[in-house]
């Protein structure tokens, strides 16, 4: 009997780095298992790599920086949510009130009482003024 030759081949670091950016893009398209077989990579290995200490390094720093830019995005939606002119403006309003949990995802009451809600949250005079534009 002869003995089994395993061979294994280690990925080069651009193909994990060019796995990190598409993984963590925000536009990603198509699944983990198109990607791996798009980049010539078995699927099983991306799970594997996201288990690696350089993986979680690279999530932890996104996630770190998704979070302090969260605010902004919140005010962002806030904005559009209290523009009545803006006609985003509802999808908006009920984005930011299911961000905040106020809210589930099926559907609104109405943009009555989500616009009174979203006035609550940043002050009357705060919203009177992004609304009325001054």
């Amino acid at each position: 009997m002869g003995a089994k030759v395993v061979v294994l081949r280690t990925a080069s670091p651009s193909i994990k780095a060019q796995f990190a950016a598409w993984h963590f893009s925000a536009d990603r398209r198509g699944s983990q298992r198109e990607w791996a077989r798009e980049h010539g990579v078995h699927p099983t290995t991306l799970s594997i790599w996201k288990r690696e200490s350089w993986y979680a390094a690279i999530a932890a720093e996104w996630q770190r920086y998704h979070e302090a830019h969260f605010a902004d995005v919140v005010e962002a939606l806030y904005v559009r949510a209290v523009d009545p002119r803006d006609p985003q403006g509802l999808r908006a309003a009920r984005l930011l009130a299911e961000l905040l949990g106020k809210l589930g995802k099926t559907a609104a009451d109405g943009p009555g009482d989500l616009f009174g809600w979203l006035e609550g949250i940043g002050g009357t005079e705060r919203a009177r003024a992004i609304t009325d534009g001054t």
